[in-house]
């Protein structure tokens, strides 16, 4: 069952999301119509600021260092294999996740981590969770770049080892982080499993005012 935990942390909660949020470009009758009602041709608008695309990425996560909550879905071809809900709060987590047949509870306090039964009884696992911000794993990107930016925040495209992901491989992993201007950074990232492809999404959002999770009264 800790395998489980771990993986579920790797795969869904390092790192996923929604991607790029760039608003579409108009359809072609709407901006026929728009030239047409026109009178006259404005003038071209000032370019938005590309901003710096590290500084971006690293004042965003520096934002979500002392809590956030997290959303993630993990989708194999067109099937939801697992979704995950939680907070991250100061070094411990408690994350709810949902396989279709079955919902778990985990909180973690490194390095222990418990389960909660269908009964709600807390249940200690063996084994160590590794301790840490799983979000540091975003940090030192191999590259990064910024690809849209509009009112509602700034898209980029980062390159990262598979094995800051949790991933096997050589090859590295593009990630594509959304960073909104509500304080939200979302990820998403595909991989190739003998299942088909496997992508990852989620949404992470700061949280204010939240207290670190206590280790559980076991067996209550």
């Amino acid at each position: 069952m800790l395998r489980r935990h771990t993986l579920i942390l790797a795969a869904a909660l390092l790192v996923a999301a929604c991607g790029s949020a760039a608003t579409p470009p108009p359809s072609p009758d709407a901006a026929s119509s728009r030239a047409t009602s026109s009178p006259a041709a404005s003038p071209s608008a000032s370019p938005v600021p590309t901003p710096d695309a590290a500084a971006t990425l690293s004042t965003a996560l520096d934002a979500l260092r002392t809590a956030y909550s997290f959303d993630a879905t993990v989708t194999v071809g067109k099937t939801v294999a697992t979704k995950a809900t939680g907070r991250w709060v100061g070094g411990t987590s408690e994350v709810v996740v949902d396989q279709g047949d079955s919902t778990v509870t985990y909180r973690s306090i490194p390095p222990d981590a418990w389960i909660k039964e269908p009964d709600g009884t807390w249940v200690a696992l063996d084994g160590d969770v590794p301790g840490g911000d799983p979000l540091d794993a975003l940090r030192s990107p191999s590259s990064v770049k910024v690809t849209a930016v509009d009112a509602s925040g700034v898209s980029l495209a980062a390159m990262y080892p598979a094995s800051a992901l949790g991933l096997a491989g050589p090859k590295a992993v593009k990630v594509v982080l959304r960073v909104g201007s509500n304080g939200s950074v979302t990820a998403s990232y595909s991989t190739q499993t003998s299942s088909g492809t496997a992508t990852s999404e989620t949404v992470m959002r700061p949280v204010t005012g939240a207290s670190p999770y206590p280790a559980p009264s076991l067996g209550g």
